[in-house]
């Protein structure tokens, strides 16, 4: 969002901007500048564009900026009576998500608060079910960015207001979003014991039933092996002192043998637990030691055979488990094809297409860096190298003129440029959470079944060559349904 200087804004504000641009601010005196900039306006829509427009003139000032998005956010959803309202609300929603990243959540719900209107004042239907799909999409983004942040109570609501939306507006898929509020719900309660015996803990350190519960469900519930780490000691059995570790490091540093007995562990113990989110999680993390046992082996034997066999009962297991995880794609259910939406407005049988929503990959964004696998670091700009001037010599000059620079590696992203998540929880490389699974998905593969893989002579119509069902065409006289149908 583009924001540009008004001659409406008098000399006065202009002054307070100037003094107010560099360092911290103080709340008493954002309060008065903003009612100065409000000071003329008669109407909420009035203050909504002044303070607009207030905002180009606090480029330095990060803290100003947002104070004055917030307050012109609030002028500004008190008057949603028409599209044209909703769209610069919404826009300054925008730029406030982009500012404020602490509070991405809470913005995000708000976003679709203005989208959910703009929902009920569009006429046409193609595009409302258009604008339906985006809402969903956002509020289920929402609930998995609270519960990345802890929050599970906004999280249960982003997700019902979810279900209410889909259900609402007739998609696809709506009845079965309450998968994704029952999971938040059990890990809000999961959390709250996580607190209890960390509690416990902290009064008798000896506590040997609490730790292993402490451990047990930061390790499976919440699957945050890095987190169960810090609570193992010699109380635990001595398998557990064993794997919970190595469960903490990265696929890649792990060793053939550590492996093997991290994927069996997985797949035979912990994945036995009855609760659909648990039991989904411990399968995925299964699979992925099972594919890093099989990069790691040269040759073909029976040992090799018997891993790829347990891989796709895995995943068979894995497919029953769908709506249960919010990182599976809603639109298509995790099956990397979803439905012709033009189809199904209009009535007529539907095609396949590949799912845009999860380009074909069958899940949904991580919660963690929201689907940037590796974003480029923002302390060093992607080099993965700092500049910086050593505190007791800043201020002073050597040379002629020059100012001593010390160069070292960035320390967010270890010199790689590339990091994921922020603060503290920032990590170099590529999102272990999200990153590992796309590479490995094989879904929205299959040969087509019109030309069974050849193409056809020319292009054949529903694959348009390409051999496989990701493209398939969507209008009825062509899709495969529609045939189907048609010879029934």
């Amino acid at each position: 969002m583009k924001f540009t200087k008004s001659v409406l804004l008098w000399p006065a504000v202009l002054l307070l901007v100037a003094c107010l641009v560099h360092g911290e601010v103080a709340t008493d005196e954002i309060r008065d500048f903003i009612a100065v900039v409000i000071k003329d306006a008669r109407t909420d829509s009035e203050r909504f564009t002044k303070l607009v427009e207030a905002v180009s003139l606090a480029q330095d000032n990060k803290q100003l900026r947002i104070a004055l998005l917030e307050k012109a956010v609030g002028y500004g959803t008190k008057n949603l009576r028409t599209i044209e309202n909703c769209n610069m609300v919404n826009d300054a929603l925008e730029s406030l998500g982009e500012e404020d990243v602490e509070r991405k959540a809470h913005w995000l719900a708000r976003k679709a608060v203005v989208l959910r209107q703009i929902c009920v004042l569009t006429k046409s239907q193609p595009e409302k079910q258009r604008l339906a799909w985006e809402l969903v999409d956002l509020l289920i983004k929402a609930g998995n960015s609270y519960g990345a942040e802890g929050k599970w109570i906004n999280a249960i609501g982003a997700y019902r207001d979810a279900k209410s939306a889909a259900i609402t507006f007739k998609l696809a898929n709506g009845d079965k979003l309450g998968g994704f509020v029952n999971s938040a719900m059990y890990l809000y309660r999961v959390s709250k014991q996580i607190d209890l015996y960390a509690k416990k803990l902290k009064t008798a350190p000896d506590d040997h039933k609490a730790r292993t519960s402490l451990v047990t469900a930061t390790l499976t519930s919440m699957n945050d092996p890095a987190g169960a780490v810090g609570h193992v000691n010699d109380d635990l059995d001595e398998r557990m002192q064993r794997l919970v570790p190595l469960a903490a490091k990265d696929t890649g540093d792990l060793s053939a043998t550590e492996c093997r007995n991290l994927a069996d562990w997985y797949y035979k113990e912990l994945a036995t637990n009855p609760i659909p989110i648990v039991k989904r999680r411990m399968l995925v993390r299964a699979e992925q030691y099972y594919r890093r046992l099989l990069a790691q082996q040269d040759e073909s034997d029976i040992s090799t055979a018997s891993v790829k066999l347990t891989i796709t009962q895995i995943k068979l297991k894995t497919a029953r488990l769908l709506f249960v995880d919010p990182m599976v794609c809603f639109r298509c259910g995790g099956a990397a094809k979803a439905p012709c939406s033009d189809c199904l407005i209009k009535g007529k049988p539907s095609g396949l297409h590949r799912c845009g929503a999860c380009e074909g990959t069958g899940l949904g964004a991580c919660s963690k860096c929201d689907g940037n696998w590796g974003s480029k670091c923002s302390r060093c700009e992607g080099t993965g190298k700092r500049t910086d001037i050593p505190e007791h010599l800043r201020g002073r000059l050597k040379g002629r003129g020059g100012i001593f620079k010390r160069i070292s590696e960035c320390r967010s992203c270890r010199g790689t440029g590339v990091t994921h998540g922020r603060g503290e929880d920032a990590r170099s490389g590529v999102c272990p959470t999200c990153g590992k699974r796309r590479v490995t998905s094989e879904r929205g593969k299959e040969l087509c079944r019109r030309c069974k893989g050849k193409g056809g002579t020319g292009k054949c119509r529903s694959c348009q060559g390409t051999k496989t069902v990701d493209c398939t065409h969507c209008h009825p006289a062509e899709s495969i349904a529609a045939k189907e149908t048609e010879g029934r």
